[in-house]
């Protein structure tokens, strides 16, 4: 795993803002990477906020994905979309910052982002972990209003990631303590007893272990000098299932640059081109743009291309680019890839849902026909996306599929 340190200045934090897409993101400025940005991939960084009264930690992040915008006002600089399971903000100022997370160690380090020892970034991990606190106090009901622990449809099952997310994309680690009575880590003793408050002691302590195993404080990582060790064969696919909402408003044009390459992760096992990758993103851009002009609101997760939801039912979209030698390989990924979405989504949908795979034209018309002919045989909704015509046409049975 990469361990970095971004430095930046104390004004510079109320740039920080999340960036609509599959999770919480980070803009970084084109003059603060001396490095190849493609590093930056599956790695961890601690961004360090600098002001005239020294350094504070302001938030941990594990990098999935590394993008740089094409146009608009960042054009140039680089969206670091990151884990939100794994990432968290220990402050929310600079002055917080300084009042609970000061630290000396970085202040030889010049201003922008640079790799680092691990002895050197984990002495500031077990900082972090020292300086938290430990409260017999539960947190109140006024501060567990604040925020929204989804429950599946139907079964009663509460999924502890969409608990962690959903108290890591609300506190920063200053806002909250450790528990003592059950013993829990910060975030993982707020999801505890946001789930308790909501739903009941049964169905809270019976996620206590899991929830003090995602807390991102004290998260065990993958080793990455082990990744190429691992046999993706004997892994079952992890499914992200936290589906977020795309914000047509923030969608710009964006290079791709590298992503994260952990074989665990299903959406990761498939291993793409650059120049595929990119083409992917400028389809999922297009077709989300798409919906959200015919009034639909699509979500989606790191693994889930597209998925959008209906009052009683929900469709997924898996989104394929295509050659013509590798069309056939590309539909059988792809209907795996859904029927592993779907598996892990049964839990909180009782309705079967729609599947839809949708492929990029290759310019092999009958093959195309004959692989999207034997998908709807199985009762896969295939569509072909041809960017080359204008809509309705690039996407001929998106409109009727979502009405």
């Amino acid at each position: 795993m990469k361990r970095y340190i971004w430095i930046l200045g104390a004004d510079r934090a109320l740039h920080l803002k999340e960036v609509g897409g599959v999770s919480s993101a980070y803009i970084l400025p084109k003059s603060h990477v001396q490095i190849d940005p493609a590093e930056l991939a599956e790695g961890r960084i601690w961004i360090v906020l600098r002001g005239t009264r020294g350094d504070a930690l302001f938030a941990h992040i594990h990098v999935e994905m590394v993008e740089q915008f094409e146009d608009g006002i960042n054009a140039g600089d680089f969206l670091l979309t990151t884990n939100l399971i794994k990432s968290y903000r220990c402050s929310i100022s600079y002055d917080s910052g300084i009042a609970n997370f000061p630290i000396r160690e970085t202040s030889a380090f010049s201003f922008g982002v640079m790799g680092v020892e691990e002895s050197s970034f984990e002495a500031l991990s077990a900082q972090v972990r020292s300086a938290v606190a430990v409260k017999l106090q539960q947190p109140s009901p006024r501060v567990l209003d604040k925020i929204s622990v989804p429950r599946s449809q139907g079964e009663p099952v509460i999924k502890p990631e969409k608990a962690m997310v959903a108290i890591t994309g609300h506190f920063s680690l200053e806002e909250i303590w450790a528990g003592i009575k059950p013993k829990l880590p910060p975030f993982a003793n707020f999801a505890y007893h946001a789930i308790l408050s909501t739903y009941g002691k049964v169905l809270a302590s019976n996620l206590i272990d899991n929830l003090s195993n995602l807390d991102p404080t004290f998260i065990q990582t993958v080793n990455s000098k082990n990744i190429d060790t691992i046999d993706a064969r004997n892994i079952k696919p992890i499914v992200d299932i936290n589906l977020l909402p795309i914000e047509l408003g923030r969608i710009y044009a964006r290079k791709f640059i590298a992503r994260c390459k952990n074989p665990i992760d299903l959406a990761d096992i498939v291993e793409k081109t650059e120049h595929a990758e990119k083409r992917h993103q400028d389809m999922l851009r297009d077709i989300a743009a798409r919906l959200m002009s015919l009034g639909v609101l699509p979500l989606q997760s790191s693994s889930i291309d597209l998925f959008v939801a209906t009052a009683n039912s929900f469709t997924i979209f898996e989104l394929k680019t295509t050659t013509p030698q590798n069309i056939m390989g590309q539909a059988a990924k792809g209907v795996f890839q859904l029927g592993c979405y779907k598996t892990a989504l049964m839990d909180e949908w009782q309705n079967p849902g729609k599947l839809v795979l949708i492929m990029e034209a290759a310019g092999a018309n009958e093959l195309e026909s004959y692989v999207l002919n034997v998908l709807n045989t199985l009762g896969i909704c295939s569509l072909s996306y041809d960017i080359d015509k204008p809509w309705p046409n690039r996407l001929q049975g998106l409109d009727v599929l979502i009405r």
